[in-house]
């Protein structure tokens, strides 16, 4: 039961990443034309911030796919190799399933502007903790 409610979960995440992964893909290849207006406005504008915003938002997604993709190779890969020890394949299995589920609040939190400078306070004040809220 525990490794079907596993995989069971697995395949949530890699659908739900498919599905994001084809609406860019719809969204780049084959825009609609209120899409390339926008795009032909970024990339015709002066300032860098329109630029900046589109990069961001493709970027972090494209993060998150590499990511999860990278750890589901890796774990494929693992169980191809006949030479890699049993309890390598099996950190390779988890690391599959726990890092990208771990991996995604930390990229999505840190392109957050709030928790961004919230970091950056804790930061400067060395990692203390005592970081004076407004």
């Amino acid at each position: 039961m525990q490794l079907f409610l596993i995989h069971l979960g697995g395949s949530f995440q890699s659908s739900i990443l498919l599905l994001m992964a084809v609406d860019r893909l719809v969204a780049i290849c084959w825009p609609l034309p209120t899409y390339a207006i926008i795009f032909i406005v970024i990339f015709h504008s002066h300032t860098g911030e329109a630029r900046q915003k589109a990069i961001h938002t493709c970027g972090t997604h494209l993060v998150v796919i590499t990511v999860g993709y990278l750890c589901v190779v890796c774990a494929f890969v693992g169980y191809r190799v006949s030479n890699i020890a049993p309890d390598i394949r099996i950190l390779l299995t988890i690391s599959y399933l726990i890092i990208p589920c771990a991996f995604n609040p930390v990229i999505y939190g840190i392109r957050t502007k709030e928790i961004k400078v919230h970091l950056m306070m804790i930061a400067a004040h060395g990692g203390s903790g005592h970081v004076p809220l407004h």
